[in-house]
């Protein structure tokens, strides 16, 4: 379109469309058919929770259901631990509808393109399909409530957000919740700000800013999870967690994306062909559950078709309790859950590909101190080299425990009481 547009350049259009899978961002691995028939049972039992025992109203929380549940009675309320999933329904496309939006904001090239664009890609949920969702999110959620809890509604959810910015407008105050690695730290994060800009409050996993009132630190109910399930085996395997992100840019992030991420793929084969044969018997090398088209089962085959690659199938948490020692090469949410968990953890990646805000730079030095972060592959290797035998003899050093302590309190926070923390601060900001 831009192409045809500008009429700058020679082109020929081609007939033929190639889809890529979506990306599960926030997932680490699919449900599997029992989690999907729990969930459906769950959704029906919601349906039939009255709305005047759901003031504070959760919505796409990452917590285990029990450990909801206990939090909305510790609240006063009946469980309601999934709500409405609404589908957004087909219709087609009036351009003459979107003719009528006209931006005018345009001084270049750029912005003049940008104007033009704009009205022919907003979604149809919110133009041609606004009128339908909407009158059904107002049905589907409950009427009345005093205060509205989310992690990842504020992305996947249309029919929440729909929901959500209506009872925002009749004044009712929204809260947003941490789901995921990354935040506090990274240097530019947009998911960050969007969720921050989205809601009166934003729960954090320990890390606050100085010129943000918005947010509170408290302990993650998330993390909790994996604190409570992940126990290292000391005859296990070593997981290395691969990383891809999509070719193009979904939102705005100081990671590896397009070309570079064939650089940080080649750091992974660089830092296994370092470690000793005897350690690569041991390797399970997890990629994402999603293949982004980066070829890396193929170039794991070509590199040594004797490691054992895996995608999908089982959960990080069931891999990671048949291992001895876990390899992160990015700034994610894994990591966060091993170092929270007390798991033996090496991590490695590029300073230049995860760049980091300055408030957030002498933690992660603090990590390279101890040996557990490091800038190449082959410092890392050196490093699983020397303590693969027994990892918890280093892992449980006086240094490393008290720097791995002091980086989840910042960034990786959680306590086995924090149902207590959530209660309390859930209902100050309710009144």
């Amino acid at each position: 379109w831009i192409i045809k547009q500008l009429n700058q350049i020679p082109f020929e259009i081609k007939n033929s469309i190639k889809v890529l899978p979506s990306s599960a961002s926030f997932c680490s691995h699919q449900d599997s058919r029992g989690r999907k028939f729990i969930k459906k049972l769950l959704g029906l039992y919601c349906n039939y929770v009255p709305d005047c025992f759901n003031r504070i109203v959760f919505f796409a929380v990452p917590f285990r259901p029990w450990s909801l549940a206990y939090l909305q009675m510790s609240l006063g309320q009946i469980p309601y631990l999934i709500g409405p999933r609404l589908e957004v329904s087909e219709f087609p496309v009036n351009l003459e509808k979107r003719k009528r939006i006209k931006l005018t904001f345009a001084n270049n090239l750029f912005e003049n393109l940008l104007g033009k664009v704009l009205p022919i890609q907003i979604p149809k949920v919110y133009i041609e399909g606004y009128k339908d969702l909407h009158q059904r999110a107002l049905k589907a959620f409950p009427k009345s409530p005093s205060l509205i809890c989310t992690a990842l509604g504020l992305h996947r959810h249309e029919g929440f957000k729909f929901w959500a910015a209506w009872q925002k407008e009749q004044g009712v105050k929204i809260i947003a919740a941490q789901h995921g690695g990354g935040y506090g730290n990274t240097r530019v994060f947009s998911l960050e700000n969007y969720e921050i800009d989205c809601s009166d409050k934003f729960i954090s996993w320990g890390w606050g800013k100085q010129d943000s009132s918005r947010i509170i630190p408290l302990p993650s109910g998330q993390l909790a999870k994996s604190k409570q399930s992940l126990r290292q085996d000391p005859k296990g395997n070593i997981l290395i967690a691969g990383w891809e992100r999509a070719r193009y840019l979904k939102w705005m992030a100081t990671i590896p994306f397009g070309q570079k991420m064939e650089d940080f793929l080649d750091t992974h084969e660089t830092f296994v062909s370092e470690l000793q044969v005897e350690i690569r018997t041991l390797l399970i090398i997890r990629l994402p559950p999603h293949d982004l088209e980066w070829g890396a089962e193929r170039r794991w085959a070509e590199f040594d078709p004797t490691l054992n690659v895996c995608r999908g199938g089982e959960s990080l948490y069931d891999q990671l309790n048949r291992c001895r020692l876990f390899i992160g090469t990015s700034n994610c949410t894994a990591n966060l859950e091993s170092l929270t968990a007390n798991f033996p953890t090496v991590l490695f990646w590029k300073p230049e590909y995860f760049g980091l805000r300055s408030s957030a730079q002498h933690l992660y030095d603090e990590l390279r101190n101890a040996e557990i972060l490091h800038d190449s592959p082959e410092s890392a290797a050196a490093k699983v080299n020397k303590i693969f035998h027994d990892p918890l003899i280093w892992w449980r050093s006086s240094k490393v425990q008290e720097i791995r302590h002091k980086f989840c309190r910042q960034f990786a926070w959680t306590e086995n009481n924090w149902h207590l923390d959530w209660k309390n601060t859930l209902k100050k900001i309710s009144g």
